[in-house]
Formats: structure tokens, C-alpha cells, sequence
């Protein structure tokens, strides 16, 4: 959302290049087949940057048009690193989910003990237990078989990803660390270390990068690796400074006492009820679309008296369900089936539990369109266009405060 040309010192980006180097968790002895893959588009500053690195590491790079045939593409390239948004990451881990709860017998048994032992993983304490080594022999070996079967690491970014996920990959054998940044700070504040990670969290700062939290929870950053400004853009350049010199994220986050980043959601995406209690959407919606049946999620609520949800279901997860329940299989559209209905509520609910009376989903609607890059409604990283949305679904909003 913010002007296009952002000015950089000179050698930012060499920089922070030169800093991912130091952390970076994949290291392949000399005359291995380096190969990556790069899915993300190169005009968003996290891949450019990423595809720096692998060229400084001498990696091979393959690139892939879409990330829709991602799980074909890691079988034919076999990489051992690749870049990805969170949105493919849970979508990958819930389609695991579904398969082992579709799994009949023997089969069925193992695979849901062995999803039992990923979700009771920590990436801080690592797994030394019997049961976690013997899951690993019996099903994630055959797990990884299916990001091609070298994939060392996966770096994860673009947004927040949820520390369910990044301990669920982890768990499976393969490393997944994330970094926060943007494109005006050249474009990493924090990343992950190989031998420090804290599930959910976006990493440590980079060495010579300050980071200062304003009374609204805001970021504000300082550094060597902070633009001069917007080009030709004067008036939006102060607009993004602070007085004595520190850039607004626009991203609400903290830091923990050890000096772990975390970040909860984007200023301007707050959303202020009539009753005057404010909401983050961000982590509601990462609850819900990490769930089996939920696909996509957006909360509602600004200037209403209680918050709302739009949402897509997971269709591949409703007919296993309606199978595995015995039930007649459930077709579009899903709003008007009861038992999907039912289904999604008692998701919801479950959900519920966590927050508090003012952020709890009170109503939901099911669309029957998905969000897509194409309708404008996703960026090309996935994440959600809410302005996009609210316009094209004007009356999907209407009918949950009707």
C-alpha cells in the first residue's frame, strides 16, 4: 500500500544477504546438487532476496510458475531449500491431516499416532522420546518422501506463521524457520538462527538493527538496512519517520525476553468495534484456517457490535468427513447444507474457547467463491486483501448484520 520506489542505501540488500548467510540452517558438502526452488514471485523483495542467497551459496534454481502443483514440482526438482508464505505451509500440513484421517485399518491407526506425536513436538526442546524416533522411521521418512525426499529447510515469510505449523514441520524432519521484514528495511529486520528457534516466533534481530515497540504495540525500527525513503515521495517518506528517525512498520508485535520477535498483526487492520474494544483478526483467522475444515478466513466486525467471519471450507476435508461419518457427501453450495453448517460452528466454537467474549466469532458465512489472486482478493503472496474483499463481498457482510 505504500508508494512504489523505495530508495536503499547502497549495499542493503548485500547486507542482509551477507547476515541470512550466517543463519542459514542448509549446508550441502561441496559437489552435492544444490538444488532450490523458487515458487514466489521474484517481484516480491523476500524471494529476490532469497534467490540472492542461493546464487551466493551456488545453488542450481528452478523456478515454478504457480504454487498450485507445488508438491509435483518438489518431486521433480528434489530441492533442498525453498522459500514459501505460511498459507502453503498449512495447507500442506491440514492435506496430511485429512489424508490420515481418511486412512483405514492398520494404516489409519499409525498415521494418526504418529500426527499425535508432530502436534506434541516443540522446536525448542527437539524430540528425544522413543515414540518421536520411532514416528520418524515408520512415517515421516515417507512424509518427506513428498517434498521430494532431500528437502533439508524451508524458509518461511511474508507473514506470521503459526507456531502449530512451524513445530508440525519441524517435527517431520524438515527445518522451517521464519524472518520478518519489509521492502524498506532492504528487506529483513529478523530472522531465524539454525541452532535458536521459538515456535511462532519471526526470529532475532539482525546485528546493527534496533527495534523499539510505541505505546500502540506499532514496530519501529532503526538500522543500517532502512531505506533513505519513498522516491520523489517527500510527503509520505515523513508520514513513515517518526520525529527522531525511526520507521513505522505499520505491524503490531513484541519481544520476548530473550529477545524473540513476535508479531500479532498489521495496524491498520485492527478492527474497532461499536462497543469500542478493539480486535487483531490476523491470529483468528490463522486459528480458523488452521483447522481441518476451514480453508479461508476473514473476521468482520469494524464499527459493528460483534465480530463476524467470511470464509471458504476445505471441500476435500467436508467429503472425507461425510465419508468417514457415514453420511450422504455434501456438494455446493456449502452455506446451505446443514451438516456443513454444523460442522463450521462446531470449528468455530472450538476456536472460541481461546479468546476473549469480544473477539469470538458470533456469526459465519460460507462463500462460495475462494478468495484468489486472480479476483484481486490475494496479494501473490496470499495473504488477504480486506479492502478488495469487503468491496466484492459487500453483501456476504450485509447478511451477517442483517
Amino acid at each position: 500500500g505504500q508508494p512504489k520506489g523505495v530508495m536503499l542505501s547502497h549495499g542493503n540488500l548485500t547486507s542482509n544477504v551477507t547476515a541470512s548467510l550466517e543463519r542459514t540452517p542448509f549446508h550441502v558438502p561441496e559437489g552435492e546438487d544444490r538444488r532450490v526452488l523458487s515458487y514466489l514471485p521474484l517481484s516480491h523483495v523476500f524471494e529476490r532476496m532469497i534467490t540472492y542467497l542461493h546464487i551466493e551459496l551456488g545453488c542450481s534454481v528452478y523456478f515454478v510458475e504457480s504454487h498450485e502443483e507445488l508438491l509435483e514440482d518438489l518431486q521433480e526438482v528434489r530441492p533442498v531449500h525453498f522459500a514459501s508464505v505460511p498459507r502453503l505451509l498449512e495447507k500442506i500440513v491440514i492435506g496430511v491431516k485429512v489424508k490420515a484421517g481418511q486412512a483405514a485399518g492398520l494404516q489409519g491407526r499409525l498415521l494418526r499416532w504418529a500426527i499425535e506425536q508432530a502436534e506434541t513436538y516443540d522446536v525448542e526442546t527437539g524430540a528425544a522420546s522413543v515414540r518421536h524416533r520411532l514416528a520418524d522411521v515408520l512415517v515421516f521418512g515417507k512424509l518427506r518422501q513428498r517434498f521430494g525426499g532431500q528437502l533439508q529447510s524451508i524458509t518461511c515469510g511474508g507473514a506470521a506463521l503459526s507456531a502449530p505449523v512451524m513445530n508440525f514441520i519441524n517435527a517431520i524432519g524438515i527445518f522451517c524457520g521464519q524472518g520478518y521484514g519489509m521492502t524498506e528495511t532492504s528487506p529483513v529486520v529478523s530472522v531465524y538462527r539454525s541452532d535458536r528457534l521459538r515456535a511462532g516466533s519471526v526470529g532475532t534481530l539482525l546485528r546493527g538493527v534496533e527495534l523499539r515497540v510505541a505505546e500502540d504495540g506499532e514496530l519501529l525500527v532503526k538500522g543500517p538496512n532502512v531505506m533513505k525513503g519513498y522516491h520523489n515521495h517527500p510527503d509520505q517518506t515523513r508520514d513513515v519517520f517518526t520525529e527522531d528517525g525511526w520507521l513505522r512498520t505499520g505491524d503490531i508485535g513484541h519481544v520476548d525476553d530473550d529477545g524473540f520477535l513476535f508479531i500479532t498483526d498489521r495496524k491498520k487492520e485492527l478492527l474497532k468495534l461499536s462497543t469500542g474494544k478493539y480486535v487483531a483478526p490476523q491470529p483468528i483467522e490463522v486459528a480458523l484456517s488452521a483447522t481441518r475444515y476451514i480453508e479461508q478466513a476473514m473476521v468482520v466486525g469494524n464499527a459493528r457490535r460483534f465480530c463476524a467471519v467470511l470464509l471458504f471450507v476445505n471441500e476435500e476435508a467436508v467429503h472425507a468427513h461425510c465419508r468417514e461419518a457415514g453420511l450422504p457427501d455434501q456438494q455446493p453450495p456449502f452455506g446451505e447444507s446443514r451438516a456443513v453448517c454444523a460442522l463450521v460452528q462446531e470449528t468455530i466454537d472450538a476456536v472460541n474457547q481461546g479468546l476473549p467474549p469480544w473477539e469470538q466469532i458470533k456469526k459465519f458465512r460460507i462463500l462460495d467463491e475462494p478468495f484468489t489472486i486472480e479476483s484481486g482478493e490475494l496479494t501473490p503472496t496470499l495473504k488477504l486483501k480486506r479492502r478488495q474483499i469487503l468491496d466484492h463481498r459487500k453483501a456476504d457482510v450485509a447478511s451477517l448484520y442483517a
